[in-house]
């Protein structure tokens, strides 16, 4: 029994050592300047059946940027940094603005 508790210590023991080097990163991405416009999706403007859908042309939405300049959609890497990750926090995301 005395083994048993000492592995659920030590397992306790390095389950918290790894939580306690884990961080959350936040921040924000904005532009600077205008964002290009966005393109045509002519095939889908040409097509028979989902061209009656759209009276003007549908576009790709490659930029999204909310009202303070912040680009939704946005993938960000870090580069020099160790270690794994420990999965996404609980930290909701902001409401976006299009």
């Amino acid at each position: 029994m005395k083994i048993n508790s000492t592995i659920a210590v030590v397992a306790g023991l390095v389950a918290t050592m790894q939580l306690a080097s884990a961080g959350n990163i936040t921040g924000t991405v904005t532009l600077s300047g205008t964002p290009p416009a966005e393109k045509e999706i002519t095939p889908l403007k040409d097509d028979a059946t989902c061209g009656k859908f759209h009276p003007t042309p549908p576009t790709t939405h490659f930029y999204v940027v909310g009202a303070n300049k912040g680009l939704g959609d946005v993938v960000v890497m870090l580069k020099g940094i160790s270690g794994k990750s420990t999965g996404a926090s609980s930290v909701s995301e902001p409401p976006r603005s299009s």
